[in-house]
């Protein structure tokens, strides 16, 4: 009698393990089901914002540079081509033969007056650095076509600077031991960078 009432413990025992397993396993496909769940919202509600490249977006904005038709008389002027840099311009044209332009950007002297020759080409993307801030620029171009002088006067009006833009307060400058250069100047805190000619403009 004792082993038979033993044998009956032990079949309680067997049948009380394998119900405790069945449990603790459909616990277990619940808490993966549930984790996988939540790392899947996690992960779809925190995804990382894409950043797209500076030169990427230079090569976006260059694709809508249009310079079919565009001539020297009536070039393409994309003021802040990049949307970067307010004080700067690009001037777009066609020439029929292959010519060298010369680019003048007029200054309020001479020191503050910047030329550049571009190499030879039959499509032009010129680039114009150092425009003032709410003035009328004047840019001269010139090149040589068939024996032929071309000169065009370009005028490239920009707008205000924005009103945090840190402008020098006071210039001193020795003009004697400068150039016609641009000082640039980044601030280590929040800022604009910017390029200042001899005169602080």
């Amino acid at each position: 009698m004792k082993n038979k009432q033993k044998l009956e413990n032990e079949k309680k025992k067997f049948v009380f393990t394998k119900t405790h397993k069945s449990i603790l396993g459909i616990f277990l496909v619940i808490v993966c089901v549930v984790l996988v769940k939540i790392n899947y919202d996690y992960v779809n509600d925190n995804e990382v914002d894409v950043v797209v490249s500076m030169i990427n977006e230079q090569y976006e904005k260059e694709e809508d540079f249009e310079i079919e038709g565009y001539t020297i008389k009536n070039p393409n002027v994309i003021l802040n081509p990049y949307g970067n840099s307010p004080l700067t311009a690009l001037v777009i044209f066609e020439t029929k033969t292959s010519v060298s332009p010369k680019v003048t950007i007029k200054g309020k002297d001479e020191l503050s007056t910047f030329t550049n020759k571009f190499s030879k080409g039959k499509k032009h993307y010129l680039p114009i650095y150092g425009l003032y801030a709410d003035y009328d620029n004047e840019v001269v171009i010139e090149y040589s076509e068939n024996d032929k002088k071309i000169k065009e006067v370009i005028n490239i009006k920009t707008d205000k600077l924005p009103d945090n833009m840190v402008l020098p307060t006071k210039v001193k400058a020795d003009k004697k031991k400068l150039d016609n250069e641009l000082y640039f100047y980044t601030p280590s805190s929040t800022g604009y960078t910017v390029a200042y000619d001899v005169n602080g403009d």
